[in-house]
């Protein structure tokens, strides 16, 4: 057999094991690899993660990062506060359930690439909406003498570089699911490949066997691979619920017919 050695995809494996190549290249190269084999989901992801996730929807859990909240301030008798760490229950109440020790970074990974490759080692972040929240805060606090100047998120730029190597590996995982299901003479993967890669990788989907027709072969030959299935959903609480509670029904039905029986002196087993 012809060894796979050309092709986006061989371009695309060979950069995200290096890591002097850009991600942001990478993910262009995913978008065109994802036109040219018809897979709307690989192309909707790596274009997500070029442009970034807008108005803060759908941000993915690898792209929140730990964090702490801290504060800038002015003191009585001119005295100053710098990087006072606080809690999120010293914000107010509407927003604790939604602002805590962790930055959600919706940025391009153009954006992330250059903060993870920058000199600092930490970076100030404002909170979302912070001038509101300071407003709020000074009328909870009552004393003009204390000022909130600045509001804000410290996070790491280790912290910010894994965002970075994640997406780099989650490239890696995608050649290697599309790999796996192609014969050895392509270099294009089907949309079913690239579709199903997408779903191992960020879903947790199952392989299952599939079919395809080698283009390479003689005639047209049919194939049989391994490829992804969607993960079976789990089992929701009212479905547990439901069968629970037909086993307490069933249980308690029994238990009263033999306390019958034993009443009126019936033993339908002997």
């Amino acid at each position: 057999m012809k060894k796979r050695d050309g092709g986006l995809l061989s371009e695309i494996e060979r950069g995200a094991l290096d890591d002097r190549v850009s991600i942001t290249t990478l993910l262009r190269k995913c978008i065109a690899l994802g036109g040219r084999a018809g897979s709307e989901k690989l192309r909707d992801w790596a274009q997500t993660e070029l442009d970034g996730y807008k108005n803060g929807q759908g941000i993915p859990q690898y792209r929140r990062v730990p964090a702490i909240i801290a504060i800038d301030g002015l003191l009585p008798f001119g005295g100053q506060v710098k990087g006072e760490q606080i809690s999120r229950y010293d914000l107010p109440d509407f927003v604790q359930e939604h602002i805590g020790d962790e930055v959600p970074f919706g940025n391009g990974i153009a954006h992330l690439e250059e903060l993870a490759n920058s000199a600092e080692d930490h970076f100030k972040l404002a909170l979302p909406d912070s001038a509101t929240l300071i407003k709020f805060m000074h009328d909870e606090m009552n004393d003009p003498s204390r000022r909130i100047t600045r509001l804000y998120w410290v996070a790491s730029r280790s912290s910010i570089k894994g965002v970075v190597e994640h997406v780099r590996t989650a490239l890696v995982k995608l050649v290697a699911e599309m790999i796996a299901v192609m014969p050895n003479e392509e270099t294009l993967p089907s949309k079913e490949a690239a579709d199903q890669a997408v779903n191992v990788v960020f879903n947790g989907g199952r392989r299952n066997n599939i079919s395809f027709v080698n283009s390479q072969a003689s005639g047209g030959g049919t194939s049989s691979v391994q490829a992804p299935e969607e993960a079976p959903k789990p089992e929701g609480w009212w479905q547990r619920l439901r069968r629970r509670g037909l086993f307490v029904v069933l249980s308690t039905i029994a238990a009263a017919a033999i306390a019958l029986f034993t009443w009126i002196e019936w033993k339908p087993w002997a």
